[in-house]
């Protein structure tokens, strides 16, 4: 998936608490924040998950790409798509943060909010012999996470 164009996100408007939780195959997905800017929204997921099989020394799960699509109760589709992340893990155990980019921005009269993840998509980055990090293809954890939240009036 490919924004239409890319938000800027620099005149910030609001920002939206959400604080809530799913898990599927393993994945919980925590939406903490959404960042309303005049040119679009950043949605930051927490994303936790327990590794049954503890990595070789020296390769690190990574956050490949998170897409997600918001739709409001007056019809407005919001698409989005992975705009940074950040992770850390440690024996049995993995966790990041990722931010994902949507356009347009939130219809300030909507009052409801649908947010649907469908997969989380993973790599793995390994240490080669020469001291660089090699890139291993990952995996796929299927969802969907949907999350409901009721949006405030708009203060004007």
């Amino acid at each position: 998936m490919e924004l239409s164009t890319h938000p800027q996100l620099r005149d910030l408007l609001r920002v939206i608490p959400i604080g809530q939780t799913q898990e599927h195959e393993g994945l919980t997905l925590t939406p903490l924040a959404l960042e309303v800017y005049t040119d679009g929204c950043l949605l930051t997921v927490l994303l936790q998950r327990a590794q049954s099989v503890s990595l070789p020394l020296g390769r690190f799960a990574r956050i490949k790409q998170v897409d997600v699509t918001m739709t409001d109760d007056r019809g407005g589709v919001y698409m989005g798509q992975m705009h940074g992340h950040s992770g850390s893990s440690l024996p049995g155990f993995w966790q990041g943060r990722s931010q994902c980019a949507c356009t347009p921005t939130l219809d300030p009269e909507s009052r409801a909010l649908h947010i649907e993840i469908p997969s989380v998509h993973w790599d793995y980055m390994e240490e080669t012999e020469q001291g660089d990090l090699g890139r291993i293809p990952g995996e796929i954890t299927n969802g969907p996470w949907i999350f409901f939240i009721q949006l405030p009036a708009v203060r004007t």
